[in-house]
């Protein structure tokens, strides 16, 4: 399996003994969630209507490809939308790890698709 990172900052991966840094992709993916719009009425605020609306993933732009054997490392809420519509090559960093004096210092896996 060939892990790629399209966020925009390194993940970090720390094993028993081991550490691996995947760097940003080269050049970066910019990918975006399309969602479609809908008005959901108003809240008052200090005597003011404020617009409420809900927003519904419906596509993804922008991201690579499905390619066999490879998994795209992005932040969890992409992952998360990605999931919901199809896309299960998507992963996020999962459980955070600390060294000694609780400072963050990586991740110990990455969360993948659940199986249907």
């Amino acid at each position: 399996m060939i892990l790629t990172n399209l966020a925009p900052f390194p993940c970090v991966l720390v094993g028993d003994g081991w550490t691996v840094t995947l760097a940003p992709s080269k050049p970066p993916a910019w990918g975006r969630i399309v969602e479609a719009v809908a008005a959901a009425g108003t809240a008052s605020v200090e005597g003011h209507d404020v617009p409420l609306i809900t927003k519904t993933p419906t596509s993804l732009e922008g991201f690579p490809p499905v390619v066999e054997g490879t998994v795209y490392v992005v932040p969890a809420f992409i992952a998360q939308v990605a999931w919901k519509l199809g896309r299960t090559d998507f992963a996020y960093p999962g459980e955070m790890t600390f060294d000694a004096n609780r400072k963050p210092i990586g991740y110990k896996n990455l969360c993948v698709a659940p199986q249907a």
